[in-house]
């Protein structure tokens, strides 16, 4: 990415996430407006970083679009596949099903993709957290394939932690398990993203995240 690149892809995104902030409520426009100079900030920032570690090539707009493809098909594959990981883990116990299924409620597969969740998740850890720590690691280690395999570890195991601060309606021994493969399954969805936001790059990554998300809400009435 070049910094041309940076200085359009900076600016859209922090205009982005501050109006997605701001319209559901429009009740806290200071939040929207400091949510906005932080993704700006986190943006110009982590894309001059990743720059110096990952450089991509030229693509042209075929090539751009086989990769938007295949970022939303993946994205759908995983989205089925974190539906039926969580349809299992709802089979626990009664009450984790019925607390699934008010937590999905507050939500619509068409706000998943137009309120940039997806977008704030990628930018904070893929960008800032994978990106930074590439960066860091590249000051003192010269092989790119173990700066990436390192960064994406990182990235992918505190991913899944992050997905466990919601309380959970059970104790015990099954809420030891549902915290397990919680974490388990987010690490992995934190591999998938870090691999296409590296190979490919950022908007690749918020691509894949979104379909995931929409296609878990879009199939869950299916199976809950």
């Amino acid at each position: 990415m070049t910094r041309k690149d940076t200085l359009i892809a900076a600016p859209i995104m922090a205009v982005i996430v501050s109006a997605a902030l701001y319209f559901p409520d429009r009740d806290d426009a200071v939040g929207s407006v400091l949510g906005g100079i932080l993704t700006l900030v986190a943006v110009a920032l982590g894309l001059a970083a990743v720059h110096r570690v990952r450089p991509l090539p030229a693509r042209d707009w075929r090539a751009r679009g086989r990769m938007a493809g295949a970022a939303l098909g993946a994205g759908f594959l995983f989205g089925l596949g974190n539906l039926l990981a969580n349809f299992g883990i709802s089979r626990l116990d009664p009450l984790i099903h019925q607390w699934m299924v008010q937590r999905w409620a507050a939500h619509s597969a068409a706000s998943i993709m137009v309120v940039p969740n997806a977008m704030m998740e990628e930018i904070a850890f893929r960008l800032v957290l994978m990106g930074g720590v590439a960066w860091l690691i590249a000051r003192h280690v010269g092989d790119r394939r173990a700066v990436f395999y390192i960064a994406l570890g990182i990235s992918a195991l505190l991913f899944g932690p992050v997905h466990l601060l919601r309380p959970l309606p059970v104790g015990g021994l099954v809420g030891a398990v549902h915290t397990i493969a919680v974490a388990v399954k987010s690490s992995a969805a934190g591999l998938l993203l870090g691999w296409v936001f590296w190979r490919w790059g950022l908007p690749y990554s918020i691509m894949c995240h979104s379909m995931a998300n929409a296609a878990h809400l879009m199939l869950a009435p299916a199976l809950f």
